[in-house]
């Protein structure tokens, strides 16, 4: 089972292709050198497609015309570039995808449909993965990323405001005891006629789709009936639907409160190493509130 990655958005191309690229491959040439030809399945994600336009209906298949020509060949031109000419070519390199996480994940599942061979291959493509529904509890999950960093901002009070568009903007997610099952059956499909690679996605699509509000909102009583033992302050939640207004009163909310410092810290005679320390460790934390 191919499932790490790094499913930081913004890390810097090169990195992200050795980790989500150059990774499945190491663990395909593996899977080859096996006696016995094992079940390769890969975990790649819903949104591995996201460069296609507006309305597009994904199928499960591999688009190959979305990035032209050989993936390996494309990954090789971009790992030859210096760290500042990927810099200055990342939006020509990324073209209509929205990150670097979805460029690599595009790229991986191509080059393992390429170097396959006779193995037999699965690729299941997870939605947004929340918390588990019933194994190991209902309620499980062990990560910050995705949604468990949202809910922990907003569930121990460091952040109150969102912006979740208007009332329609819908959530796709997908249980992680689900996600998991659909790995663990994809396994089987693909055994029972292995000469042709199976795609499977994990997602609610238009089958049980809710509203975004909705979703955060069961959250967020959760949460007030479950709290947290550490709390930054009491828990409460306002979704805003213009993103100017969410702006404003995201700034007066997080960055307005390092204002007092830093101009304190702008006289000459009160200005001190320290308090320029504790600044930079504020914005970082509000840099971070801001991402999720």
């Amino acid at each position: 089972i191919s499932c790490a990655a790094s499913i930081h958005f913004r890390d810097p191309i090169q990195e992200a292709i050795n980790v989500n690229f150059y990774g499945p491959i190491r663990l395909m040439k593996l899977a080859h050198e096996c006696v016995k030809s094992p079940c390769f399945i890969h975990v790649s994600t819903i949104y591995t497609n996201a460069n296609m336009p507006d309305g597009f209906v994904v199928k499960e298949q591999i688009y190959e015309d979305s990035i032209p020509g050989d993936p390996e060949e494309v990954v090789k031109q971009i790992m030859s570039l210096s760290p500042s000419e990927v810099a200055a070519k990342e939006n020509a390199i990324l073209g209509k995808f929205p990150n670097t996480y979805t460029f690599t994940k595009h790229l991986a599942e191509k080059v393992i449909f390429k170097l396959r061979g006779n193995l037999p291959v699965a690729i299941t493509r997870p939605s947004i993965v929340i918390n588990c529904v019933k194994d190991p509890c209902p309620g499980w999950i062990d990560t910050f990323a995705a949604s468990g960093i949202v809910v922990l901002v907003l569930g121990n009070g460091s952040k109150h405001l969102t912006h979740f568009g208007d009332k329609y903007t819908s959530c796709d997610t997908i249980p992680a005891d689900y996600s998991v099952n659909a790995i663990i059956l994809a396994a089987p499909c693909v055994a029972s006629n292995p000469s042709v690679p199976r795609i499977f996605s994990s997602s609610t699509s238009t089958a049980n789709l809710i509203p975004l509000r909705n979703f955060w909102s069961k959250v967020m009583k959760d949460v007030a009936f479950n709290r947290f033992e550490k709390q930054a302050s009491s828990p409460w939640w306002k979704p805003l639907s213009s993103e100017k207004i969410y702006k404003v009163l995201n700034w007066l909310e997080l960055e307005a409160q390092l204002v007092p410092f830093q101009i304190y810290n702008s006289i000459p005679f009160l200005s001190n190493e320290q308090m320029t320390a504790m600044i930079k460790q504020g914005q970082k934390g509000v840099n971070f509130l801001n991402g999720c």
